[in-house]
C-alpha cells in the first residue's frame, strides 16, 4: 500500500470519527449516530469519556492569532469534568499513556488556546486543554488534561518554535 493511500485512508477514518463525535456533542442520541465500521473500536474507546464532556460551546472552530499570524482548527471547546477547555480528539494504534507520548499535540493545544484568547470576536478566555486519545482496538481512551500551569509551559514552547519558524522563514538564505 502506498504512503499516499495510507494517508488518505487515515484522514478519512479520522474525519468520519470526528463527524460522529460532533453529532453526539450536538445532542444526537447515541442510538441514532452511525459509526463507520472502521471506527467502531475508536468509538468504544471514547464511550467512557463522553459523559465527562458537557456545555459544548464550539465544534471544529477556526482560530487565528491576530498578532502572531498563525491559524488552526480546534475540535471542541467544552467543559471536561469541571474545566472549560479546548479538546482535541486523536486516534492511535499505540498506547499513549503519558502526555509526552502525544509528541507535539500539547503545543498544538497551547497554540489553539493562545489564538482563541487573542481573538476578540470569540469573546472567550480558556486556560486549559485536553488531548483525548482513542484506540482502534477499543481500549479505554487516555485523556491528557492540561491545567493552566501546563498550558502556560507549552505556550512558551510554542512561542519559541514559532519565533524560530519566523526567523528561518525571514532569513535571507531562504
Amino acid at each position: 500500500m502506498s504512503v499516499v493511500i495510507l494517508f488518505l485512508e487515515t484522514f478519512k477514518k479520522g474525519h468520519t470519527l470526528h463527524s460522529s463525535i460532533e453529532c453526539l456533542l450536538k445532542g444526537t442520541p447515541p442510538s441514532e449516530i452511525e459509526v463507520d465500521a472502521k471506527n467502531e473500536g475508536h468509538w468504544k474507546s471514547l464511550e467512557a469519556v463522553f459523559p465527562d464532556v458537557s456545555e459544548v460551546q464550539m465544534l471544529e472552530a477556526t482560530v487565528q492569532h491576530p498578532q502572531l499570524h498563525y491559524l488552526g482548527i480546534f475540535d471542541c471547546l467544552a467543559k471536561y469534568k469541571d474545566s472549560v477547555c479546548i479538546i482535541d480528539w486523536k486516534t492511535s494504534q499505540k498506547p499513549k499513556q503519558t502526555i509526552g507520548k502525544t509528541y507535539d499535540n500539547p503545543l498544538q493545544i497551547a497554540a489553539y488556546i493562545g489564538a482563541a484568547n487573542a481573538n476578540k470576536d470569540l469573546n472567550i478566555q480558556v486556560d486549559s486543554g485536553c488531548i483525548v486519545v482513542a484506540y482502534e482496538n477499543g481500549d479505554p481512551a487516555h485523556c491528557h488534561f492540561m491545567d493552566p500551569k501546563m498550558c502556560s509551559k507549552f505556550w512558551y514552547q510554542w512561542l519559541r518554535r514559532l519565533h524560530k519558524y519566523w526567523n528561518t522563514r525571514d532569513s535571507p538564505n531562504m
